[in-house]
């Protein structure tokens, strides 16, 4: 028996080709030279491959052309492979009559692409066992493959309409009279084609959800564009007074029956609303809102969707804007006076315990007094400035103006409240009352023992209740929590501050880590002075309405003992007489029975 060899198989094939075999031969040996851009190995596959009639008839009954146009496949992207590189599953050496490869694998060398297109449409459907969907090849083309940006590309944004038509013909259509289609034809580029909105390799089902996602994942990223709006003369607010309508904020609350940009303006058929042909045509517009509101006539739909924030517009945006205004100014004065009342009440009110006279205690000295005030304005600023740069969108960054305004103030304040660390560590060194500071304040295995034994009271656990020096535990951990924030956000907004020179001696990403640092430090800092020291100088029962130290920096002898037995050296004053007539104050009856106020876990001398 003859053994076939690959060339008798060749022939063979090509049979009755009308291609004299000298001629294949030539284009062998001209390949084989190099003067093809194409592999050498390839010359084995044109010599039948290369035939306009090579056409061969599958067992379906169906035609299969088999012809590859060289000069094609030598402008493709794929002009540097060979054909077994993508055919891999024929046969080298023995090519058969009648077998029919599978389709070729191209997510094997695109992994992205496969990566992304294991969520796609297309590739569901496949895997499925649907074989009408589409392949790569027929969007892409085959042999001859070109660059997305090649205008003769069929994925090119001018062609992709047609090229999604061949299986989606009457979206096609819709597309090219629509107001996006229309753009295309007139070759401009901001245009959306098929794939900016649906996406390319990542086609996905169009669920309730999916379409819910409409507004905000492919509308907005042209009509949220100031550029485009102005480039194009179409209003700039369309997407920010969609979601401040009422279907805006349904749909932002995941309401799936919410009517988005779709639901009015049609999904592939968008037409500007002075085509008669348009769903927001003044003509067609009760119909389409009829679709979600059964009923609605002309009156219904003599209103805006999208109310212009600045009166321009109908009858309606104006009359909106105008009570907006003049609710405004009701709001800000009736609330206004309300506060203003409410304000003096509190005052006469806390007088009595501001004014009390055994309120002769010195818990602060003039010095710690205005190092609290200093430190006080700075965190507050620091903190509303800070948040204001990281949420520049919310009303606390539209509150500070610019980005430059609240960014140079934030550092200045920054830098103000370091020195008044810096001041207080010289008061400390150098000032007996700092140095008698330190010593109280100082840690002690008594603290422990303290918290131990205020837990078990706090539980009913116990009736005796720790007695406290002139600071107690709780007083301490504050305090030294105070140095230990001041010198971490210090050290972290420098860095964050002069990254330039900072980055000359670390990487970069050690200032990616100050700013996260210096972020999740100011908010534990603030959360603890509300939880923490608020209560303790505001809201504990036995201080309420508030300690006064901070003040004038006294409290009563009889708190103090309460609260400070173990101190035993304390500063008094002389008592104040009433400065109304000279009486005794008057006190509410709470003050009467309680211990007086706390003075909190503030460091205080």
């Amino acid at each position: 028996m003859k053994v076939m060899t690959p060339q008798d198989v060749q022939l063979s094939r090509c049979g009755s080709s009308s291609t004299p075999t000298s001629l294949l031969l030539a284009a062998g040996l001209l390949a084989l030279a190099g003067w093809s851009s194409l592999p050498a190995d390839d010359a084995d596959c044109l010599m039948c491959h290369d035939d306009p009639d090579f056409v061969e008839t599958r067992p379906d009954g169906t035609e299969a052309r088999l012809h590859v146009e060289v000069g094609l496949l030598e402008k493709s992207v794929h002009a540097g492979l060979s054909c077994l590189e993508c055919h891999t599953t024929i046969d080298e050496e023995l090519h058969p009559d009648g077998v029919y490869p599978p389709k070729v694998d191209c997510l094997s060398c695109h992994e992205e692409q496969s990566a992304i297109m294991g969520d796609g449409l297309h590739l569901r459907l496949t895997n499925g066992g649907v074989e009408s969907t589409a392949s790569c090849t027929d969007c892409h083309g085959a042999h001859d493959m070109t660059p997305v940006l090649d205008p003769a590309s069929p994925v090119h944004y001018a062609n992709l309409t047609f090229t999604c038509g061949k299986c989606h013909e009457d979206v096609a259509t819709a597309v090219t009279e629509s107001v996006h289609g229309q753009a295309i034809l007139r070759g401009l580029r901001e245009a959306p084609s098929c794939s900016d909105c649906h996406a390319e390799h990542g086609l996905g089902y169009l669920d309730p959800d999916a379409l819910r996602r409409i507004s905000e994942q492919a509308c907005s990223r042209c009509h949220d564009s100031e550029l485009l709006a102005t480039r194009f003369g179409m209003p700039a607010d369309r997407v920010s007074t969609f979601f401040d309508s009422y279907h805006g904020l349904a749909y932002r609350k995941d309401s799936a029956r919410a009517a988005n940009c779709a639901s009015c303006h049609g999904v592939h058929d968008i037409r500007p609303s002075s085509d008669p042909k348009s769903m927001i045509h003044p003509a067609n517009l009760a119909q389409t809102c009829g679709e979600c509101h059964p009923g609605a006539g002309e009156k219904f739909i003599q209103g805006k969707i999208h109310q212009a924030p600045n009166g321009n517009g109908d009858l309606g945006s104006k009359v909106n804007l105008w009570i907006a205004r003049i609710y405004t100014g009701v709001i800000i004065l009736t609330i206004g006076l309300m506060a203003f009342h409410n304000g003096l009440a509190w005052r006469r009110k806390i007088l009595p315990s501001l004014r009390r006279k055994d309120r002769v205690v010195i818990r602060m000295s003039p010095q710690l007094r205005i190092q609290h005030a200093l430190l006080v304005v700075c965190f507050v600023y620091l903190a509303l400035s800070g948040f204001a740069l990281k949420y520049p969108d919310s009303w606390i960054g539209i509150l500070f103006g610019s980005e430059e305004f609240r960014r140079g103030t934030h550092r200045w304040s920054g830098i103000l409240m370091m020195l008044v660390g810096i001041y207080h560590i010289l008061w400390v060194w150098f000032t007996r009352r700092g140095r008698r500071l330190m010593r109280d304040l100082a840690p002690t295995p008594k603290d422990a023992r303290d918290l131990r034994d205020n837990l078990r009271w706090f539980l009913e656990r116990s009736d005796q209740r720790p007695r406290f020096a002139r600071f107690s535990y709780a007083e301490k951990l504050e305090y030294w929590a105070v140095v230990w924030g001041m010198l971490l956000m210090g050290t972290t907004g420098l860095a964050i501050w002069w990254k330039v020179p900072v980055t000359q001696f670390v990487p970069r990403w050690v200032i990616d880590a100050s700013i996260t640092v210096h972020f999740f430090e100011a908010i534990l800092a603030v959360l603890a002075i509300i939880v923490w020291h608020f209560y303790h100088v505001i809201f504990d029962p036995d201080v309420y309405p508030a300690n006064w130290s901070f003040w004038d920096g006294k409290v009563s002898r009889k708190w103090h003992e309460h609260e400070h037995p173990l101190d035993t050296d304390v500063e008094t004053v002389e008592p104040e007489p009433n400065p109304s007539d000279g009486s005794e104050s008057e006190a509410l009856p709470s003050d009467r029975d309680s211990p007086g106020p706390d003075p909190g876990p503030r460091p205080e001398a």
